[in-house]
């Protein structure tokens, strides 16, 4: 895996992301953001940093839980997603964070095209931030899972070994808050963000990690109508005030081609943007630095 800096996630949020990685077919970047530069491989390589919040941090009045009921809880906010195992665990390699936990999760995939891998990359994302969430006794998520592992398993089986990894120093207590209350409502608000902005909702899907989560795949109708879109959508539906703690964004052309995927988490302060080489007119709208 090669590092290099990336630009802003979102424009907006004007924040440092790194770790990405080049493949053979098409661009991803998975990013950390911010806080965490990459996986340390030994305690020198990161020193502590200050947690990020992207909401008001509240006063935690939660008692933090066992690792195995922090996943049984997040597992059930989970249902429909393609994550079909995950598991605390010691760290594989020394942690500068005494007593830190790794996530560790097998996601199912259709094949190992960046494409496919998209959603359970970002499913897993949310689990590993709602389970540091649940056990945090710190301020810092990442004193309680410090790093992940995350196996994609093919239909016949066949493991696709790290296809996403890292944890970013994000502050816990926070509480991304839906203005909405139920999953119909905000199914509708998000169909009508996608809508207005010119584009035709495929698919709006909600989980409940910790909060709430909302996955969109939408369709533009040629790959020079969709540029710009995933920056656009993203913006809009987090806005301001952060009511999702991720959102998922694949966007699509009438044939059911992905012309790219963008996507958040942020308890675990990660991103994820990849976009179809085969359609250099298609511009993502996200920046790059």
């Amino acid at each position: 895996m090669s590092h290099i800096r990336v630009g802003a996630l979102l424009k907006r949020w004007q924040v440092r992301v790194a770790a990405a990685v080049t493949l053979a077919i098409g661009i991803t970047v998975a990013a950390v953001v911010p806080g965490l530069a990459g996986t340390p491989s030994t305690p020198t390589d990161l020193p502590a940093a200050n947690p990020v919040s992207y909401v008001p941090v509240v006063a935690n009045d939660r008692a933090p839980v066992s690792a195995d009921e922090a996943l049984t809880d997040t597992m059930a906010g989970m249902k429909g997603s393609s994550v079909i195992g995950a598991k605390l665990s010691a760290p594989d390699q020394q942690d500068y964070r005494a007593n830190a936990k790794w996530f560790d999760a097998t996601v199912a995939v259709a094949s190992s095209d960046p494409a496919a891998l998209g959603p359970g990359i970002w499913q897993a994302n949310l689990i590993q931030g709602a389970v540091a969430e649940r056990i945090a006794t710190t301020g810092n998520l990442a004193d309680g899972i410090s790093g992940s592992d995350v196996n994609g398993q093919l239909p016949d089986a066949t493991i696709v070994k790290d296809i996403s990894d890292g944890a970013g120093d994000v502050a816990a207590g926070q509480r991304f808050t839906s203005p909405y209350q139920t999953d119909a409502d905000i199914q509708q608000s998000v169909e009508g963000i996608v809508e207005k902005a010119g584009f035709t909702p495929l698919e709006v899907r909600v989980f409940h990690p910790f909060d709430t989560a909302v996955s969109v795949v939408f369709q533009a109708d040629d790959p020079t109508a969709a540029s710009g879109s995933l920056q656009q959508l993203l913006t809009a539906i987090e806005g301001d005030t952060y009511p999702y703690e991720g959102v998922y964004l694949e966007v699509r052309i009438p044939d059911g081609t992905v012309l790219g995927e963008e996507s958040i988490a942020l308890r675990t302060g990660a991103g994820r943007q990849w976009s179809n080489p085969e359609y250099p007119e298609f511009n993502s709208g996200v920046l790059h630095g």
